[in-house]
């Protein structure tokens, strides 16, 4: 695929660890959501373990992982909750995932300056980008990209944590999935600035989530949603 991900990005392109990444990052979200929301302490050990994981996965999967710990306490703050328990479970989170991931980010963090800029290829515009994603190209089928939009009217409605959060992680993901920002991208220094392919491969993950939305308001309607 063109989109980050899929059998030709894998195994001919050779992205096997990003393939992992993506693999990886629908359970990690959801260790990472039970532990936040006042799941056992297991939870955090192995939302802390699936999150140092990805990190090693794919340079784009450790800054997926930096965006969604971005949202998460945003979503604390949008729906009025106590935002300090969540910080709190949060740093432990991340500390376990930089003691997991260590072996890579140390020696990057010490030896940065001496990577140069990463060579390019002319990549999608940004009207090519979303015209792939209005056809269902990028996200399995038209139907679905259907339903992730509806999901995205569903989640601001409901106002649901879940909800939410889809939402968010999907606005932000889009931006650099787009490839507005792809010459400005901290990535730059290590990796191609096209690594925005990569983006739309976490996009394409975050719809088929985002379609859920509205057949689960459909099939549960009387269904109340306090963490998602």
């Amino acid at each position: 695929s063109g989109y980050g991900g899929g059998l030709v990005g894998t195994f001919t392109v050779g992205l096997i660890p990003n393939a992992f990444g993506l693999m990886l990052a629908p359970l990690g979200m959801a260790l990472f959501h039970k532990a936040m929301v006042g799941g056992r302490g297991g939870f955090l050990l192995l939302a802390g373990l699936a999150f140092g994981l990805l990190a090693l996965s794919h340079l784009v999967a450790a800054f997926f992982c930096a965006i969604l710990l971005a949202a998460y306490p945003a979503v604390f703050f949008i729906r009025g909750e106590k935002i300090r328990p969540a910080l709190e479970r949060e740093a432990f989170i991340v500390l376990l995932a930089l003691a997991v991931s260590a072996a890579w980010w140390v020696p990057l963090a010490i030896n940065y300056g001496a990577h140069g800029y990463a060579s390019t290829w002319l990549g999608q515009g940004f009207a090519q980008m979303f015209a792939a994603l209005l056809s269902g190209d990028m996200i399995w089928n038209k139907a679905v990209t259907l339903l992730g939009f509806g999901g995205v009217a569903v989640g601001l409605f409901r106002r649901d944590f879940a909800g939410i959060l889809l939402v968010l992680l999907a606005a932000v993901v889009f931006i650099p999935a787009s490839g507005i920002l792809s010459s400005a991208l901290p990535t730059n220094e290590l990796v191609s600035p096209s690594s925005y392919v990569r983006f739309q491969g976490i996009l394409a993950i975050l719809f088929p989530m985002l379609a859920a939305l509205p057949v689960e308001a459909v099939a549960f309607p009387r269904r109340r949603h306090v963490h998602g």
